[in-house]
């Protein structure tokens, strides 16, 4: 006898709902969706069929109507940031009648950096000094080359952006100011230049080998005020001139107030270009009037290096200085070179 095999079982074709469940995309219970349930979720106009119970709409919670409230009352307030405060409206800023009000907002703006502001002029301004000089000088410390003084008036209408302390611009930054500065109208500025035999004239101290110790300290710091005071001095003299009917106010960078200037309204500024705007003008004047004279001798005296350290006293100055000798524009008033003169 032949084994009869039985044949297995022909799986039913799926069914109409089943087919429907996977295109709807639900995979959970495929089989129990029912056609009519289906349909009504894509006909939201159709009524429900009567097996299905309608629900509810959930109720808002108390902390969800305050937060549409607040929506509602403050949504003419601005924007909201990504933390979810409030951004105050920007409202745009009152032209103010006196120009140097408008310079103190601009000074106020710039992030995170303090730059010279024009309050001390404002000041006198109102006080009725329409003039004001800002005085400063270059120079003072370095083993050769020359003290330069520069006094500098900036008027009240006039605004020049980017004018900080000498020290902290790039040299591209500072010829561009220097530039912008003395071409600008209504600006005026004076320039006093006192070369290295001059500085010696002044300060070279006759004294005896007694009173050496006395010397070192007391022309140590004389010797460099002297100049400069002459130099500050001349600048201003040559600016505002004599006879005039209205005085200007002067604005010296520094604590001392020169000999000659001392019978006019004048004030000493400490770290005054780092403080006040026209003081930081002369300062740029100043620098820039040096380091071009200090270019020029580089190339008279190049053993030196005076376009590197512009005269003062590095380790490569020096020891070219003891390798060489001094130069013309060297400072023989000034130690290493100060033995020097005093054996003469």
């Amino acid at each position: 006898m032949v084994a009869q095999r039985s044949k297995a079982p022909v799986p039913a074709a799926p069914s109409k709902r089943l087919s429907i469940a996977k295109k709807s995309g639900n995979v959970k219970n495929k089989a129990s969706v029912p056609t009519s349930a289906v349909k009504t979720r894509r006909n939201k106009n159709a009524d429900p069929p009567a097996h299905c119970v309608e629900l509810e709409p959930r109720k808002a919670s108390s902390r969800g109507k305050k937060a549409v409230e607040n929506k509602a009352d403050n949504s003419d307030q601005g924007p909201t940031s990504k933390r979810g405060c409030k951004k105050a409206k920007k409202h745009p800023e009152e032209k103010s009648s006196h120009p140097g009000e408008n310079h103190r907002k601009n000074v106020k703006s710039t992030a995170l950096k303090r730059v010279p502001s024009r309050d001390l002029e404002i000041e006198l301004w109102k006080t009725g000094f329409h003039r004001v000089i800002g005085v400063d000088e270059a120079g003072r410390g370095p083993l050769a080359g020359p003290v330069v003084a520069a006094a500098c008036i900036i008027p009240e209408d006039v605004d020049i952006q980017g004018i900080d302390d000498s020290k902290k611009l790039t040299a591209e930054k500072r010829e561009q100011l220097y530039s912008q500065i003395t071409s600008t109208p209504g600006v005026r500025f004076s320039i006093c230049v006192v070369d290295a035999p001059r500085i010696d004239e002044i300060n070279i101290l006759q004294v005896s080998t007694t009173a050496f110790l006395f010397s070192f300290f007391a022309s140590a710091i004389g010797r460099r005020f002297q100049a400069t005071m002459e130099a500050m001095e001349t600048c201003v003299e040559e600016l505002t001139g004599n006879g005039r009917d209205h005085p200007p106010y002067i604005l010296i960078d520094g604590n001392r107030i020169p000999g000659g200037l001392s019978g006019k309204h004048a004030r000493s500024v400490v770290k005054g270009d780092a403080e006040s705007h026209v003081i930081a003008a002369a300062s740029i004047l100043a620098k820039v009037t040096r380091d071009r004279l200090m270019e020029d001798y580089d190339k008279r005296w190049p053993l030196y290096g005076f376009k590197d350290h512009k005269g003062y006293g590095t380790a490569s100055h020096t020891a070219a200085l003891l390798k060489h000798g001094p130069c013309d524009i060297h400072r023989r008033s000034f130690a290493p070179l100060r033995n020097q003169i005093l054996d003469m």
